[in-house]
């Protein structure tokens, strides 16, 4: 008989393992490189790391049932956004004006 598996462990894993190899993609940039938009319809790796770890908290307060670090413990109000603000369907102006403090980005 198998062992089931531990999909909060699975999951936890993944996300972790995700996020080093963001950092570790990220160190060295510039905040030219961290901010740029390609073009005016794609997103900055800022705005990307931004949305992936609102999306992880988001997902993380679903299945824990526990309440969104983003709302709860102030960071809409660090980053002037809007508490229920996820980064889905944000317009390319709302996008190019998302330039938070590159270490406040990072600590998400």
């Amino acid at each position: 008989m198998e062992n089931p598996v531990d999909l909060n462990g699975f999951v936890l894993a993944m996300t972790e393992s995700a996020y080093a190899q963001v950092k570790a993609a990220c160190d060295g940039l510039t905040d030219e490189q961290f901010f740029c938009q390609p073009t005016p319809e794609t997103n900055s790796i800022a705005w990307l790391i931004w949305h992936m770890s609102r999306a992880r908290d988001l997902i993380t307060s679903n299945i824990s049932g526990e309440n969104q670090v983003w709302i709860y413990n102030g960071w809409s109000d660090r980053f002037g956004l809007d508490a229920e603000d996820v980064g889905i369907g944000d317009s390319p102006e709302k996008v190019a004006a998302f330039h938070a403090d590159r270490s406040l980005v990072m600590a998400t």
